[in-house]
This record gives structure tokens, C-alpha cells and sequence, in this order.
């Protein structure tokens, strides 16, 4: 899926993928060393974001990784600056990573539902549902959630509201 993430906070946008990501593969290793440095693996530091964040600020439009993998757990946060001004952020990456709807869930979480602009609902089609069957079930409401969502026009065209009242929404809260 892609969102408009042009009115979010971009660092808190990486703050809430990396508190939701887990290690993958060599990704362990790196992410146990360091936690026995004594490194906070949840959380990205000030310093961290403004080296990630350098290229991205400095771009007036293109494509940017901001990060592919943090600690061990792959993030990759790739986001689009347009010329007038949107930024979009596409999830297949992470959820590729991560299991089917992780960074609609990720967003659910952390944000406000009328912060969560999605202006293209495809999913990849390699995304799994994972072997998990909790995440199974989550992933297929969430699926259901998005297709049932609103066309709604705003600023730089359409987009697809999530409805507040919807079955789905409250679970995903914190």
C-alpha cells in the first residue's frame, strides 16, 4: 500500500517501524550484540535520525531509502518527495519483512486514524499472512478493514478513509 505521510512527524514515523520491527536472519546476531552493548534497540536516537534523514531533507523530489536495516531489523522506510510538496511511503518493503498489514497495524497503533492517508490500497502480492495464526486473523481483518474504506477527495486527489466505527479499528488501539 501507499500513504500520504506528508502531515506526519517522519521521525516519529521511524520511532513507531522500529518499535514494532523484530531481527530477521544475520539480523539477530546484530540486534543480541547490541543489546549486550547496551544499546537501546527500540528507540532511534536524535543524532541517528538526522544522519537518516539528511539526504531526504535535502531532496526537493525522489525516491530515498531512509533506512533499511536498524540494529538487525529490517526498517525499510522508502519514501517519495513529489515536486508539490506530498510524501508518500510505500509498505511493501516492510511488510514483506514483517507479515501482511504490519505497517497499516504499525500506523494504527501509533497515529491517529485521520492522520492515516492511504492513496493506493494494492498490496504486493508476495506479501504472506505469516504462519502465525493470530497474525492470520489480524492481517485478514485489517485486509477487510482497508477494503471496506472510503474514497474521499483531499488535497493532492483521493484517498481511502478508514472508518473510525469500524469493527476493526478499536483492536488495534492502544
Amino acid at each position: 500500500m501507499k500513504f500520504d505521510v506528508t502531515h506526519l512527524n517522519l521521525k516519529d514515523l521511524l520511532r513507531a517501524l522500529v518499535a514494532n520491527a523484530k531481527p530477521k536472519g544475520f539480523g539477530e546476531k546484530i540486534y543480541e550484540d547490541s543489546i549486550d552493548r547496551g544499546e537501546n534497540v527500540q528507540s532511534v536516537s536524535e543524532e541517528e535520525m538526522a544522519v537518516f534523514f539528511s539526504e531526504f531533507d535535502a531532496m526537493t523530489e525522489g525516491m530515498c531509502r531512509i533506512v533499511d536495516y536498524y540494529k538487525g531489523m529490517p526498517i525499510k522506510l522508502d519514501l517519495t518527495k513529489n515536486d508539490n510538496g506530498q510524501i508518500i511511503a510505500s509498505s511493501t518493503s516492510y511488510d514483506v519483512a514483517h507479515g501482511a498489514f504490519e505497517y497499516l497495524k504499525t500506523l494504527l497503533t501509533y497515529f491517529v486514524l485521520d492522520e492515516i492517508i492511504i492513496i493506493d490500497r494494492s498490496t504486493h502480492h508476495s506479501v504472506d499472512f505469516g504462519q502465525d495464526i493470530s497474525h492470520q486473523e489480524h492481517a485478514r481483518f485489517l485486509k477487510t478493514f482497508v477494503e471496506e474504506a472510503t474514497r474521499v477527495a483531499y488535497e493532492f486527489g483521493y484517498y481511502w478513509k478508514l472508518d473510525p466505527l469500524h469493527r476493526c479499528y478499536e483492536s488495534f488501539r492502544i
